[in-house]
């Protein structure tokens, strides 16, 4: 699968032009030090969306040791983790991948939020199972099927309180959409979307709108990365091309996207040069300001030249954009690091890299600040051959 902090100083800024639109870089620890969450892997397919922050609390989806499908809670902002939520044995073998996490509005409590997670056994099922903290009771629902499925999910919560799930069917490799209108209500019957096998990432803004990015492989014309949009009041699902591979790029799959609203959203994802015998992966940022309409496309420059997956990008109220990644190898040598741009990739800050060397799932806290939930491992899917000792564990760090 896929000690201290490293800690960067901000960039000091002079009075110049140019300077003055660098970012600063972020200083992470410091206030919530870097800190284990518990033994097991975030391994992500899509998106890095594996953790949520609910005020002070903090809330993290991973497979455990065996695979298991876990939940742990921090309730001090990170400072100190609970024990671990296991929410169901597979009778596979206790395994599961794809695990996602995700908070709704509680519909009965005002104030209260329903933890929401769904994993795929290894089966081939879709699972779902959400959490409540009541004056009735604190518990985790049995679990249900939501579908048959393969491998990516995507779950997200709206602000209304609505629950949506993409996911790929196994029975013909096609994408699917369901939802459900709270945490508690059933989920609908997956309804086919008008795109096919794909790597994707799914975000929803605060008026309920849907935004998802994808690459879908073609044998003939490449991979190409898209943006879908779906408004809260409609059913249909509009599409743009945002890049397209050619004779000089390859788009690959690993994509994750972030809403700051209708018009300006942001989509990290990763390509690698043809003309280049040698080439490996680099991460990109896709941004638009209208909509959609038109997009521009910049490399993550401080490793312009150094292999990158699997980002994981947020967005804040001032329009900073970060984005961590897994860079430089799989195993020992990875790393986890974080850039910021505040003019759509023009400028970025300087790397800053945490705790682990596999894989990054990022979130913001309520101060915009952001989060972010790492895997440290020298070895690769762990999770999925359930060996006994030296497992790989989770770790949490927070920007200052």
């Amino acid at each position: 699968m896929k000690k201290i902090l490293v800690l960067a100083a901000g960039l000091v800024l002079s009075a110049s032009v140019v300077m003055a639109a660098t970012p600063v870089a972020p200083v992470m620890s410091m206030t919530v030090k870097s800190t284990k969450v518990a033994n097991g892997s975030n391994w992500s397919n899509d998106g890095g969306r594996e953790m949520v922050v609910d005020g002070s609390n903090i809330y993290a989806a991973f497979h455990g040791p065996y695979g298991e499908p876990s939940v742990i809670r921090s309730t001090d902002g990170g400072l100190t983790w609970g024990l671990p939520a296991v929410l169901a044995n597979d009778p596979a073998g206790n395994a599961s991948y794809s695990i996602r996490i995700a908070v709704a509005k509680d519909p009965l409590y005002a104030g209260k939020k329903i933890v929401c997670a769904t994993w795929v056994t290894l089966d081939g099922s879709l699972m779902y199972s959400y959490f409540v903290d009541r004056p009735t009771g604190t518990t985790w629902s049995t679990p249900v099927v939501i579908a048959n499925t393969w491998d990516t999910v995507n779950l997200a919560a709206a602000p209304n309180g609505s629950l949506h799930v993409l996911f790929i069917s196994s029975s013909d490799g096609k994408n699917y959409y369901s939802t459900a209108a709270s945490a508690e209500a059933p989920f609908s019957t997956p309804k086919e979307l008008p795109w096919s096998e794909s790597n994707q990432s799914l975000a929803i803004d605060s008026n309920n709108n849907l935004y998802v990015t994808e690459t879908h492989y073609d044998s003939v014309l490449g991979n190409t990365l898209y943006y879908h949009n779906k408004p809260a009041s409609s059913s249909s699902w509009s599409t743009v091309a945002v890049a397209k591979s050619d004779a000089i790029y390859e788009i690959n799959d690993n994509v994750s996207i972030a809403v700051y609203d209708t018009s300006n959203i942001y989509i990290a994802f990763k390509k690698y040069p043809l003309n280049d015998a040698n080439a490996e992966y680099h991460v990109w940022l896709a941004s638009t300001s209208n909509g959609g309409r038109s997009w521009s496309q910049k490399i993550v420059t401080p490793n312009a030249t150094v292999y990158g997956t699997h980002p994981s990008i947020t967005v804040n109220s001032s329009k900073v954009v970060t984005i961590a990644a897994h860079y430089v190898t799989y195993g020992a040598e990875g790393r986890i690091t974080l850039n910021k741009t505040s003019d759509n990739g023009a400028t970025w800050s300087a790397n800053v890299s945490v705790i682990g060397n596999n894989q990054a799932s990022t979130a913001l806290d309520s101060a915009g600040k952001v989060c972010v939930l790492s895997n440290l491992d020298d070895r690769i899917d762990t999770f999925r051959n359930g060996s006994l000792g030296s497992s790989p564990a989770l770790y949490f760090s927070r920007e200052k």
